[in-house]
């Protein structure tokens, strides 16, 4: 078990970029679900542990007036979860939310953690890349975006640099006719990480869909988007032929370059793809009840 030397709780996020940049073997803790148990395995030096836990404006979670929505690294999932402007504005993150361990779980763990712990599997990944989320990141240089699709480097790799913190997520304002959903397939109903998980989110019209963004987790070394299928939706009429359905879910399983390991093989993931992304794209539940919206 790593031990922890000292720990640190600033209220501001400059003293906390201060603190991450003169530190030797630091850990930055946010909910801590995903943290404590890596240094209860681990065998490391002693750590530094820094709290973000007292830097208010980590907590936002905020809608603007033109429909976009700020949400700080720090907000917790069951905050997410139970959000109505989330709910009603964007439900695929309000499902993915819900669908992350339990529900004392999700009161502690954050959204950052989640997302900064860059698990190829991380729930909240798919529906935020769906809609076109941005990263927030500040750092001794002052603040940069970064979109959530250049954000994820490998698997527990990100493009975060010494010094910097995750402070939120921005998404932008989405169109009142737009749809979106969240799917996710576990070996259990509860307290599972995903075999597979996706999102979907497009742009019904007259002639046919627009702005679509398909999203896989649990496929690949980061969460992708399947720009196959994208292609193959965009111009379609809504809802989908089974033929346009199937199409789309054989580009996604071909664009999938899954593993082999303990929850699954690579073979029945690449399967599992199939059929989570036909039933995300015609509304049907999951094996876990998690339930697209379109």
């Amino acid at each position: 078990m790593a031990v922890i030397s000292a720990y640190l709780a600033p209220d501001k996020i400059n003293e906390a970029v201060e603190l991450i940049e003169s530190a030797g073997n630091l850990r930055v803790l946010a909910g801590g679900t995903d943290l404590l148990l890596k240094l209860r395995r681990e065998q490391t030096e002693p750590c530094t542990v820094l709290s973000l836990k007292n830097i208010s404006t980590l907590k936002l979670l905020e809608e603007n007036k033109e429909g976009s929505c700020f949400i700080g690294s720090t907000v917790s999932l069951d905050s997410i979860e139970h959000s109505e402007f989330i709910r009603e504005g964007f439900p695929a993150l309000s499902e993915a939310a819900g669908s992350v361990g339990s529900p004392s779980l999700r009161v502690t763990a954050t959204i950052g953690g989640n997302i900064c712990n860059a698990s190829p599997s991380a729930d909240m990944a798919p529906p935020l890349m769906a809609y076109g989320a941005s990263v927030v990141i500040h750092g001794g240089n002052g603040e940069r975006e970064v979109l959530l699709e250049d954000f994820f480097t490998g698997p527990g790799s990100t493009v975060l640099e010494k010094g910097e913190i995750l402070t939120g997520f921005r998404i932008p304002a989405r169109d009142k006719a737009a749809l979106s959903g969240f799917m996710k397939f576990g070996r259990v109903k509860a307290m599972d990480v995903a075999t597979v998980n996706g999102a979907v989110f497009l742009i019904p019209g007259g002639k046919g869909c627009t702005s679509v963004r398909l999203v896989l987790g649990a496929v690949a070394a980061t969460p992708i988007r399947i720009f196959e299928a994208e292609k193959l939706l965009e111009g379609q009429s809504y809802p989908f032929s089974p033929e346009v359905t199937a199409e789309a879910a054989e580009a996604a399983a071909e664009a999938a370059a899954p593993i082999d390991d303990i929850r699954a093989s690579a073979q029945y993931r690449r399967n599992l793809v199939r059929v989570l992304v036909s039933r995300l794209l015609s509304g049907q539940k999951s094996n876990d009840g998690t339930e697209a919206a379109l």
